[in-house]
Protein backbone atom coordinates (compact mmCIF):
# COMPACT_ATOMS: atom_id res chain seq x y z
CA UNK A 1 0.00 0.00 0.00
CA UNK A 2 2.79 2.37 1.11
CA UNK A 3 4.28 2.02 -2.87
CA UNK A 4 0.56 2.92 -4.26
CA UNK A 5 0.85 5.82 -2.42
CA UNK A 6 4.36 7.14 -2.83
CA UNK A 7 3.78 6.38 -6.75
CA UNK A 8 1.01 8.17 -7.10
CA UNK A 9 2.51 11.19 -5.42
CA UNK A 10 5.72 10.94 -7.15
CA UNK A 11 3.68 10.83 -10.52
CA UNK A 12 1.88 13.75 -9.64
CA UNK A 13 4.81 15.81 -8.74
CA UNK A 14 6.87 14.83 -12.02
CA UNK A 15 3.43 15.57 -14.07
CA UNK A 16 3.27 19.20 -12.12
CA UNK A 17 6.60 20.11 -12.48
CA UNK A 18 7.44 19.01 -16.03
CA UNK A 19 7.61 21.54 -18.72
CA UNK A 20 4.62 21.81 -20.37
CA UNK A 21 5.26 22.98 -24.14
CA UNK A 22 1.55 23.49 -24.90
CA UNK A 23 -0.19 27.03 -24.79
CA UNK A 24 -2.69 27.81 -22.32
CA UNK A 25 -5.63 27.67 -24.62
CA UNK A 26 -4.56 24.38 -25.77
CA UNK A 27 -4.21 22.73 -22.76
CA UNK A 28 -7.74 24.49 -21.65
CA UNK A 29 -9.49 22.90 -24.74
CA UNK A 30 -8.16 19.54 -24.08
CA UNK A 31 -9.23 19.30 -20.47
CA UNK A 32 -12.75 20.66 -21.75
CA UNK A 33 -12.73 17.68 -24.11
CA UNK A 34 -12.01 15.27 -21.61
CA UNK A 35 -14.30 16.20 -18.77
CA UNK A 36 -17.05 16.66 -22.17
CA UNK A 37 -16.00 13.22 -23.18
CA UNK A 38 -16.60 11.46 -19.55
CA UNK A 39 -19.96 13.52 -19.02
CA UNK A 40 -20.91 12.01 -22.76
CA UNK A 41 -19.84 8.49 -21.71
CA UNK A 42 -21.16 8.46 -18.11
CA UNK A 43 -24.64 9.64 -19.64
CA UNK A 44 -24.68 6.98 -22.42
CA UNK A 45 -23.62 4.23 -20.10
CA UNK A 46 -26.34 5.35 -17.42
CA UNK A 47 -29.22 5.98 -19.58
CA UNK A 48 -28.93 4.04 -22.37
CA UNK A 49 -27.20 0.83 -21.20
CA UNK A 50 -28.71 1.35 -17.58
CA UNK A 51 -25.04 -0.23 -16.45
CA UNK A 52 -24.59 1.93 -13.22
CA UNK A 53 -26.83 -0.24 -11.27
CA UNK A 54 -26.55 2.18 -7.47
CA UNK A 55 -30.04 3.53 -8.01
CA UNK A 56 -33.53 2.22 -9.48
CA UNK A 57 -35.01 3.74 -12.40
CA UNK A 58 -37.12 6.81 -11.65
Amino acid sequence: MFLLIFSVVVFILVAYLVQKKLPKHELYAIALFSILLGFVTDVTLDLKYNLYGYFAPV
